[in-house]
């Protein structure tokens, strides 16, 4: 009885390798910001950032929430909640920039690539939307309430669907 071995498909040698992770700081960072499934240190990142966007989205509905409750918001109360805001906005800036900064770092993507991305950019707009509230600082807020709706584009990234196919020891695709 014959059996039957299919034979082995013809890839290109770079197909069967890993693809090369260069060892700087900027590839690191890249893989720790961009690649939660690279190492446990980036997937914590990834949940903590996760639940950042989550407590930045909850405190920008309940701000409104809890001021029309109250008949006079103090100033203290106002200081604070412009200090959560401002923490928020900071880490995300932050954030963005370094990614930004990063994003070319393993050559599998150009910097026009990574500003065209859509999640990219409902980040940018996140950011950016807080400065006009913030130079153009009114009493009641109704003026900069459609900036804070379109602040919810915080959330952007927590719909970021799972890779699929083939993945390299970082997490990558493989070339070609």
């Amino acid at each position: 009885a014959h059996v039957f071995t299919p034979a082995k498909p013809r890839t290109p040698l770079s197909l069967n390798q890993p693809t090369a992770v260069p060892d700087t700081l900027r590839a690191r960072l890249y893989c720790l910001l961009e690649r939660p499934e690279s190492s446990p240190e980036a997937a914590a990142v990834s949940t903590v950032m996760s639940a950042l966007n989550i407590v930045a989205v909850v405190a920008l509905f309940l701000q409104p929430i809890v001021v029309e409750l109250q008949e006079h918001q103090g100033e203290l109360e106002q200081a604070a909640w412009f200090a959560v805001d401002c923490s928020f906005t900071f880490i995300f800036a932050v954030e963005l920039v370094v990614r930004t900064s990063v994003c070319t770092a393993l050559g599998t993507q150009t910097m026009g690539d990574f500003c065209s991305n859509p999640q990219n950019i409902c980040d940018f707009i996140a950011v950016v939307s807080f400065f006009p509230e913030l130079i153009f600082d009114t009493e009641d807020g109704g003026e900069m309430r459609l900036l804070r709706i379109v602040r919810l584009s915080r959330l952007a990234p927590l719909w970021r669907p799972a890779p699929v196919g083939p993945k390299d020891e970082w997490g990558a695709p493989p070339p070609g």
